[in-house]
């Protein structure tokens, strides 16, 4: 077997919960190593692609590609997020912004009934400012979560497609705008490119191998690589 070319830790070095073997931590599990493999002929030849880990002529070979973090927005989770070809995902409940969005709600349909526009005014501001200042930490969370692999990129929900579902009418409000628009500014600053996709399948997409599977709760199963995962 051939020396691989790259010093980063190789597939079989790499364990399951990211880390090396040594203690270091790995940020792509050695995505973008490029391995020589001896192929019985005159020495060795190298084997390399775009995507996701495979095999040339018996041999693992490491793709160089990019490490796409798929990203659901919704009301039970707020954030859905799975690494597509890694073992890793993200749910965040939706439960506190939930909390803070009915205790001010019933703060100024009180207040509206007493009359009381002014109070009630600055109840709303006093919700804005608890609002963004979640969507900033949870955009944080987002980044640094996309950070850990080699060369991220975030694919993020186009909610603006289905406005006209009343399913969904929810996600519109300006809170789940708004953390869209901070994940993609603080995506921007650090490097990390944003795109917008279907947002009916994004939390449903096999993290292994790319098709669309069933979710019933926390658990997803995709039937064409019989993966069950459970995100934490």
């Amino acid at each position: 077997m051939g020396e691989r070319r790259s010093e980063k830790p190789s597939v079989d070095d790499t364990l399951a919960d990211g880390s090396t073997r040594g203690g270091a931590t790995g940020r792509s599990r050695a995505r973008d190593e490029t391995r020589s493999t001896d192929l019985g002929r005159d020495g060795p030849e190298t084997c390399s692609a775009t995507g996701r880990v495979s095999s040339c002529w018996g041999s693992p070979v490491v793709y160089d590609g990019e490490d796409v973090t798929g990203v659901d927005i919704g009301e039970r989770h707020i954030l859905a997020v799975t690494a597509y070809g890694e073992d890793e995902s993200m749910l965040v409940s939706g439960g506190e912004a939930k909390y803070v969005r009915h205790k001010y709600r019933s703060l100024r349909d009180s207040l509206s009934e007493a009359g009381a526009l002014r109070a009630r005014n600055r109840v709303g501001n006093k919700e804005q400012r608890r609002i963004k200042d979640l969507n900033h930490k949870l955009s944080r969370r987002l980044i640094t979560f996309a950070e850990q692999f080699e060369n991220p990129v975030i694919r993020m929900e186009d909610l603006e497609g289905i406005r006209e579902n009343s399913s969904w009418s929810g996600v519109h409000s300006w809170h789940f705008h708004q953390l869209q628009q901070f994940i993609t500014y603080k995506a921007e600053r650090a490097g990390i490119r944003v795109e917008k996709v279907d947002a009916y399948h994004t939390s449903q997409r096999c993290s292994a191998c790319g098709s669309i599977g069933t979710r019933d709760g926390d658990h997803f199963s995709c039937s064409e690589c019989d993966r069950g995962r459970t995100p934490t």
